[in-house]
């Protein structure tokens, strides 16, 4: 019932467009008739209008017109002869009261007559090739029903191009749009419904070139605008997706998927910003030199490290500088386990208490600023401070109940997140028969993701089955519109899952295969 409810919806979307371009044609194609109209108007027929006679007027007495003098006969060129047939004729014309003159009009003699006319009229325009040169009108008209003609036949190609893609033929889609922009190149949908199959098939960059030539045909196509921001989140051009996505907002204010799609970008840049700013900012434990008083130093004596050093040879070659170092026992070591190096300050002092004790000189060398004390190797290891031993959050005591909003859901599972156990228990808590009622039209893509990624994480360890819960969520409104825009990582995990209820075996492959579609896999 939801697919032919969506089905529906998206017939009437179409529907919808179809008759919006129909009107502008229609619009545009009053304009021009106007505009012809005008022009027929100013060229009216300027012959005098025959009119009646005045009454009374056949009372009167004629008046006698003067004769004029004869003209030397001349013999009248073929042109002439035919204005003198015809002003005979326009001079002979009987006049529409005349009854009389009417029942003695002979019909025959004057289509004859007419025949003769069309005959010896000068035949039109003749270009220098001997072709017939058309009329400006009868251009216009054939030029009118090419255009017709043409955007009819793009109409057909992008019906042609929707039912494929429906279909999941996104191949062949593309290339009925392309036949449709070659037909009608003004039309602002055929690019943007290319670029949906682009981005389909993860042509990023052909999808964001239809995008702005759908733009540049009609600036306030929304769906271009959105596709646009699609394929430029696919090729990684964050901002530039950001300000596509703020422009829909603009035209559209309550568009729910700009707005979800902006908060998405804003939390992917601050996440890659928090991690550039770990790697800058990592702990790195550096062992301080440590500085202890006279009376907690250690009272042996030092032993010298007898250092040989071999110079070049008297052939000029350089030979490799070898330090020996006779052994010594492992030097003594502080309770703390901290290694211990002496300043030549600090071993004149210990040579000055030495000597105070009565102890020969002999006995005790003079130390060297080379000299260092060695600790044992099983005492090196420094135990962990405080800031090194990663905290771990102590888990919730109990775990909320089945949440009776979005808003508490997602409340939460920001309380949760972080206890994977804890937050699997308590989605798990939550019947996937009441999803569609729970989310209504807050269902985005971020939570989608998170709820399929903790269906791959921990329902897949546990064992649990997944199918109720990608059955529910499919019911969800806007879970078409979100499954739509997956990339192709997303889709990863949704096989996963898939693939997982295939070895699982618990559910038949008829309703597999009907998942299978509203997941568009």
């Amino acid at each position: 019932m939801a697919d032919k409810f969506l089905q529906m919806q998206q017939q009437l979307r179409h529907d919808n467009e179809d008759l919006q371009s129909y009107l502008r044609d229609l619009k545009n194609w009053e304009a021009d008739i106007k505009q012809k109209d005008e022009a027929l108007r100013q060229t009216k027929d300027t012959q005098d209008a025959v009119l009646p006679p005045i009454r009374n007027q056949g009372k009167r007495k004629p008046k006698q017109a003067r004769k004029k003098k004869p003209k030397p006969a001349t013999k009248p060129s073929q042109s002439e002869a035919g204005d003198q047939n015809r002003a005979g004729t326009r001079h002979s014309r009987i006049r529409a009261y005349d009854y009389r003159s009417w029942d003695k009009f002979d019909v025959d003699k004057a289509c004859a007559e007419v025949d003769s006319d069309e005959e010896d009229e000068v035949p039109a325009t003749q270009g220098e090739n001997g072709e017939e040169m058309e009329t400006d009108t009868d251009s216009e008209e054939e030029r009118e029903l090419e255009r017709q003609r043409r955007i009819q036949e793009a109409n057909m190609e992008k019906d042609k191009g929707n039912a494929l893609f429906k279909q999941g033929k996104y191949e062949p889609a593309v290339v009925c749009y392309t036949a449709g922009m070659e037909a009608d190149p003004t039309n602002a949908i055929l690019p943007a419904n290319r670029a949906m199959a682009n981005l389909k098939l993860e042509r990023f960059e052909d999808a964001e070139r239809d995008c702005d030539k759908s733009i540049s045909l009609d600036c306030t196509y929304i769906k271009a605008y959105a596709r646009r921001a699609a394929a430029r989140f696919g090729l990684g051009k964050l901002e530039d997706a950001k300000k596509d996505y703020q422009q829909v907002l603009n035209l559209e204010p309550s568009n729910k998927q700009a707005s979800s799609e902006i908060k998405r970008i804003d939390r992917i840049v601050k996440d890659k910003e928090e991690t550039e700013r770990q790697k800058l900012d990592g702990v790195y434990n550096i062992i301080q030199a440590v500085q202890k008083p006279v009376h907690l130093r250690s009272n042996k004596p030092l032993k010298r490290m007898v250092i040989e050093e071999i110079g070049t040879g008297s052939g000029g070659e350089d030979d490799d500088a070898t330090q020996t170092t006779h052994p010594h026992k492992p030097q003594h070591t502080t309770p703390s386990g901290r290694s211990e190096v002496s300043s030549p300050a600090e071993q004149r002092i210990t040579g000055d208490c030495h000597e105070e004790d009565g102890t020969k000189s002999s006995e005790t060398p003079t130390p060297v600023p080379s000299e260092v004390r060695v600790p044992d190797a099983t005492q090196t290891e420094l135990p962990p401070t405080v800031s090194q031993v990663p905290s771990k959050p102590t888990p919730p005591v109990d775990i909320p109940g089945i949440p009776s909003s979005s808003y508490q859901l997602q409340s939460d599972w920001k309380q949760l997140q972080k206890f994977s156990e804890q937050l699997f228990q308590y989605f798990k808590n939550i019947p996937p028969q009441s999803y569609k009622q729970l989310l209504q039209d807050s269902l985005d893509a971020a939570l989608l993701m998170r709820i399929l990624n903790l269906l791959k994480e921990q329902y897949v360890i546990h064992s649990e089955p997944v199918y109720e819960t990608l059955a529910g969520l499919s019911q969800v409104k806007r879970f078409e519109m979100n499954v739509m825009f997956m990339s192709s990582k997303d889709k990863q995990v949704v096989q996963e899952l898939f693939s997982y209820m295939e070895r699982s075996g618990n559910v038949g492959e008829q309703e597999l295969t009907q998942l299978r579609k509203k997941y568009q896999l």
